[in-house]
């Protein structure tokens, strides 16, 4: 017991280094995200990315020595319960941060460490539940609830839930409300060990409330795929285009600044690759005249000058998503990096492997790129303006969200993949989609 003592003592230490460690870490990275901001800065920058490098690889070093110590202690003296609760406390730590970034392959690591150290603990893994309130206003809605589970294909599918909704396994769903009257709605929720309660009112909205080829997304929490970090956001109830803006809705924009304010105006905003002929704005190559293809080849200023004039027209406040709202509408409640679940395949969206000749499609052609909301084409077709400037500081891009036809890594699919352009680009893979703020009371 005495050996096993001092190496419990000595792993203790090493612990506490690595607490002190993690804290000068977690400064150093707060002042790392704030010198990014700041170019000038950039040799004080070099310098702190130096010392944070220095200070993790000296807290892996500690963290594996306690371990290892503490293991050591446990192997020499099996009944002493000290360096077994170490242990325990640390792989369960380590297996609540898995859990939560949906990790599944840490999440076994960390359970098989905790079947060694404490089985009891290790049982507590898989024994998580929750439950889920849903209002409706109006009043009356009937609630069905579906669980997401792995198809044959690995995508995500809604299977109908047989437990009561006050005493649910964690994972993710689906509820769907229905009420006469009143178009169905879509709340992804998911049921988590940080969040195992869930308390939702949902507002069901007539069909003219919506509007043709529109989405109600409603209030509530959602999580994003976030490279590193998943972030927690709360939205309010937004109306989202099923599609992007095609170009005949485009054509429809021109058509009036023709009439309006004269042919200048309208060859202005045309497209690139378009021209006018007869009076009339439309492209140049006879393929591309579907009025159901999204519209592409436009800055970011004509895409927002177009939310600016739908919005007068409709008397609605018609505006580019924001690259939270954006990310939300791919991940949901689960976090998921693609709108058909975590695993990506070409065939679920139009990308660069996904036909023979890379080519926009009409919207809504792939029927699985669609989110739980029942938003078409996020992952892929074309990519897509978001309202915010891009995330790193030290560029004038606007954020720009999803894939598209021509891309030929995966990863530009997912959720989170960043990317941005001058907001006077013109790029024919880029297009945009509309979305408003529901008026409260409404």
């Amino acid at each position: 017991r005495r050996q096993a003592a001092a190496l419990t003592s000595e792993g203790a230490e090493a612990a506490e280094q690595a607490r002190v460690l993690e804290e000068q870490i977690a400064r150093l990275r707060s002042e790392r995200e704030r010198l990014m901001q700041e170019p000038a800065r950039r040799a004080e920058l070099w310098r702190t990315e130096a010392s944070l490098a220095t200070l993790e690889h000296d807290l892996s070093e500690q963290y594996t020595r306690a371990l290892a110590l503490h293991a050591m202690a446990v192997e020499i003296d099996t009944t002493f319960a000290e360096p077994r609760r170490f242990l325990s406390a640390h792989y369960w730590k380590r297996f609540l941060e898995a859990e939560w970034e949906g990790d599944s392959l840490r999440m076994a690591e960390a359970r098989a460490h905790l079947r060694l150290h404490d089985p009891a603990q290790a049982r507590a893994c898989d024994d998580a539940r929750g439950s889920i309130v849903v209002t409706s206003v109006p009043p009356g809605a009937a609630v069905e609830l579906f669980r997401y589970e792995d198809g044959e294909d690995r995508r995500l599918t809604p299977r109908p839930v047989t437990e009561r909704a006050e005493n649910l396994p964690a994972g993710s769903y689906l509820a769907v409300l229905t009420l006469e009257g009143r178009r169905a709605a879509r709340l992804p929720f998911a049921i988590t060990r940080r969040f195992p309660h869930v308390t939702a009112v949902v507002h069901l909205l007539t069909e003219q409330d919506i509007g043709p080829d529109f989405i109600h997304v409603p209030a509530g929490r959602y999580v994003l795929d976030a490279d590193s970090d998943r972030k927690v956001i709360e939205l309010p109830d937004l109306i989202v285009g099923r599609h992007e803006v095609t170009q005949g809705e485009y054509q429809e924009w021109l058509s009036w600044l023709a009439e309006a304010e004269g042919e200048k105006k309208m060859k202005e905003r045309l497209p690139k690759g378009w021209e006018i002929l007869d009076g009339r704005a439309q492209p140049r190559d006879e393929k591309d005249t579907d009025p159901r293809l999204p519209i592409v080849g436009i800055a970011w200023k004509q895409a927002r000058d177009y939310c600016r004039w739908r919005a007068q027209r409709d008397g609605l406040d018609w505006r580019l998503p924001s690259v939270l709202e954006r990310e939300a509408f791919v991940s949901a409640a689960d976090a998921r990096p693609f709108p058909w679940g975590r695993t990506f395949d070409w065939m679920w969206t139009n990308g660069g492997h996904s036909l023979e000749t890379q080519k926009a499609l009409p919207v809504g052609s792939v029927a699985a790129d669609e989110s739980p909301f029942g938003i078409r084409d996020l992952a892929g077709n074309v990519k897509e303006w978001c309202a915010d400037w891009q995330e790193k500081k030290t560029t004038k891009h606007r954020a720009i969200r999803g894939g598209a036809y021509g891309d030929m890594d995966w990863t530009e699919f997912r959720a989170s993949s960043e990317d941005g352009d001058p907001p006077d680009e013109e790029d024919e893979e880029i297009g945009f989609r509309i979305v408003r703020t529901l008026e409260p009371g409404r």
